[in-house]
């Protein structure tokens, strides 16, 4: 069966899901996919325990710990769920974002959706950080540093 594609916008909510339980929370921030390939995403410090309850998410500022560009396969195929249009907050990535876009996105890095819930699961010590060859890796993904012991 062909699966229906699905369009995104800016501001479109989605659900990430855990290996472990419930969803991780994303943002489309910025639709860069026709100059890059790929959406301009915020990751926030937020979860979701079902697929239903996403409109009464509050996101601000504050709970971002990611801004990236990621590959959009994940959501265009529904893996990942929007669930929700919400403002987008603004961020001092933004204002990166703006200056990749004037460079022509020279140097960016685009991530890969398939990698988006092991460095989440890692950020929230699902997944030993130990697993990964080179920590570092990781830790670029994130706006904040890894916590030793953070739990969802």
């Amino acid at each position: 069966m062909i699966r229906k594609r699905v369009k995104y916008k800016v501001g479109d909510v989605f659900l990430i899901p855990s290996s472990k339980n419930g969803f991780y929370v994303g943002q489309v921030a910025a639709d860069t996919t026709a100059e890059i390939g790929a959406p301009f995403c915020f990751i926030y410090d937020e979860n979701a325990l079902s697929d239903n309850g996403c409109e009464n998410l509050t996101l601000d500022t504050s709970q971002i710990i990611s801004a990236s560009l990621i590959t959009p396969e994940l959501i265009k195929f529904g893996e990942w769920k929007v669930c929700a249009n919400k403002p987008v907050p603004s961020h001092v990535a933004m204002q990166k974002l703006e200056q990749a876009r004037k460079n022509g996105f020279v140097g960016s890095k685009v991530v890969g959706g398939g990698l988006v819930a092991e460095y989440l699961d890692t950020f929230y010590g699902i997944v030993d950080v130990d697993q990964w060859p080179d920590p570092n890796y990781v830790y670029r993904f994130f706006l904040v540093p890894l916590p030793a012991h953070k739990t969802r």
